[in-house]
């Protein structure tokens, strides 16, 4: 606010050498989270490490056990296969997953079974209160595809 130069920092291009440490005024302070993300998530080790060489000053309060962006960071997802299979007509192959919600519907519903048939590209959803009710729903499923289609599912 009084725009005083608080501190100053000689770079070298884009970057900026860490010196020896300096008397930073106890306000600026801030915690290991903080500096966690300004230095693009470094890893507890490091952190611990520039800290107790008193690289970086932070105050006391200890730094959460997970960061949101690095669990985001860790997602991958893994290639897949390519398949040869020739699908000639519906329900040759349907694929199946179970998905958790993190918030329960009005109904009371928390989980969810999505079938889809990989040749007409349908999705059948059957929300469930619980996950142990996916064996009973694919047991329907299989029904209706036998009464309504008058067919069998080939491939799960």
């Amino acid at each position: 606010m009084t725009r005083r130069v608080l501190l100053q920092c000689d770079s070298t291009m884009d970057l900026y050498p860490v010196m020896a440490p300096s008397s930073i005024p106890h306000v600026f302070l801030v915690s290991q989270h903080t500096w966690h993300r300004r230095l693009r998530h470094l890893g507890r080790e490091v952190l611990c490490h520039l800290v107790s060489n008193n690289f970086i000053s932070c105050n006391k309060e200890k730094p959460p056990v997970l960061c949101h962006a690095c669990q985001l960071g860790k997602h991958v997802r893994l290639p897949f296969v390519s398949s040869n299979a020739i699908i000639t007509s519906c329900f040759d192959i349907i694929h199946s997953d179970v998905w958790t919600s993190p918030i329960p519907s009005l109904l009371g519903f928390k989980y969810y079974v999505l079938v889809l048939d990989h040749y007409s590209q349908f999705v059948w959803v059957y929300p469930l209160h619980n996950k142990s009710d996916v064996l009973s729903k694919f047991v329907l499923f299989r029904t209706y595809v036998r009464t309504q289609f008058k067919c069998e599912i080939c491939s799960l």
